[in-house]
């Protein structure tokens, strides 16, 4: 697997959606318990995961709790809709509390298997344009970087 196909890829398949893939040199069952296990996933997921609890079953609630460089602490929690272990994760996603608290998003996680690699697709469903298009410039930039850890993460697991 070359660099280059290592790159997140981000597309809008609709008004109200946001699709990210990326490739990763790793077998899917170890990139899926990245997903799904705390001790992987401080390792790539926010700044720095100072929460994380995960009850991975539909309808099972998770919330992790991400810090920034300078210091704030930002909550994230959903509830699992779908689950197909090794396949497929799809859960909603709310980020914020209080009046900071965003609508809920809805996103799903494919696993596929890649030339003894792993594509993961993820798509984000937004309630409405407007919020899918304020969002998308830093899912980039954030989600991007987040498999960049993950990356190095899983090449530690190795």
């Amino acid at each position: 697997m070359n660099t280059t196909e290592k790159k997140m890829n981000i597309t809008m398949p609709s008004d109200t959606e946001v699709l990210m893939t990326r490739s990763f040199n790793a077998p899917r069952a170890v990139v899926y318990q990245c997903f799904t296990k705390c001790e992987h996933l401080k390792h790539w997921w926010g700044q720095e995961l100072t929460h994380c609890e995960m009850d991975l079953r539909i309808g099972g609630k998770w919330k992790r709790v991400s810090k920034s460089p300078q210091g704030q602490e930002t909550p994230f929690e959903g509830e699992y809709k779908e689950i197909v272990p090794n396949e497929l994760l799809s859960y909603t996603l709310i980020m914020g509390a209080g009046q900071y608290q965003q609508p809920a998003l809805m996103e799903t996680v494919m696993f596929n298997d890649d030339n003894g690699g792993t594509k993961i697709s993820t798509i984000v469903k937004f309630p409405d344009k407007a919020l899918r298009d304020g969002a998308a410039p830093y899912m980039e930039s954030g989600a991007g970087q987040a498999y960049e850890l993950l990356e190095k993460h899983l090449e530690s697991l190795k």
